[in-house]
């Protein structure tokens, strides 16, 4: 590689950690958000008429029933930063490649490993020229990145529900994790379900499912220990926002060191420490 080229793919490495970076500053405002909404005084369980069903169910969550808008704002805003990230480090290489393609070429993904790799040996894609330049970057997108839906493929799943934020704000619920040794829910006729800890211990985070024919009190000892998770159909159901959202960042920062390793270390480069341009 060229000094130029070296420079470029440096200066590309530095603005996805400066991305990183500034996804933690979202995470931050929403774990804000999340102990607020999930303290003791900071939520309330009633009952609740399904008007589709006639039923009632148990209703945990914030006070006035809506969300505070700031929160989704946050929470789409970190994950972007975070999958910006791979298209900063791709379109780097684009510039130190072909600077024409530029601003035509995006990281490249797709649904199977097997279309993945035939995207990348399409001799007429933008990818061709990166590929031409620099032949590690197919195993980087494909081996390493791995850059198609798989199993647990965070780097996957953080592109898809940016997608989903790109079109409206994600879905997110509240899961209790534990209850007290006493919670019943008590009708008015006297009837009613013991989700006391000795009956019911929720430590998966599954939402809570129950309805019953009349309005219920709530008798407890202890408000339960909630958690805010994601409620995407099919996509980290019932996982913690800020556990996915710590995950999400890890598994970013370490495709930087793979990028770091694969284009500059290997050619003697040192990367540039700690966000400090160079």
């Amino acid at each position: 590689m060229s000094d130029a080229q070296l420079k470029t793919i440096k200066e590309a490495a530095f603005s996805a950690r400066a991305k990183v970076t500034w996804a933690q500053v979202h995470v931050q405002q929403l774990e804000t958000h999340i102990k607020k909404l999930t303290d003791q005084d900071g939520y309330v369980m009633e009952s609740q008429r399904n008007p589709a069903t006639g039923y009632y169910m148990l209703y945990i969550g914030p006070k006035d029933h809506g969300w505070p808008i700031e929160s989704f704002m946050h929470l789409g805003d970190a994950m972007h930063n975070l999958n910006c990230v791979m298209d900063h480090l791709w379109s780097g290489l684009a510039r130190a490649a072909a600077p024409e393609v530029e601003t035509k070429i995006t990281f490249p993904r797709h649904e199977t490993r097997e279309n993945l790799v035939n995207m990348l040996a399409n001799p007429k894609s933008y990818h061709a020229a990166i590929k031409g330049a620099f032949p590690q970057a197919e195993s980087f997108a494909v081996d390493t990145v791995k850059a198609y839906n798989g199993s647990d493929n965070l780097i996957w799943l953080l592109n898809k529900l940016d997608n989903i934020n790109k079109h409206r704000r994600l879905i997110a619920s509240f899961h209790v994790t534990r209850f007290g040794q006493k919670f019943f829910a008590r009708m008015k006729s006297g009837g009613g379900i013991n989700l006391g800890q000795a009956a019911f211990n929720n430590a998966t985070g599954k939402p809570i499912v129950m309805a019953l024919g009349e309005p219920f009190e709530i008798e407890y000892d202890v408000k339960p220990t909630v958690e805010i998770c994601f409620a995407e159909p099919g996509l980290l159901e019932s996982k913690p926002i800020l556990t996915m959202m710590t995950d999400f960042t890890n598994a970013t920062n370490k495709v930087i060191d793979a990028f770091e390793q694969t284009f500059l270390i290997s050619q003697g480069v040192e990367p540039t420490p700690d966000g400090v341009p160079g």
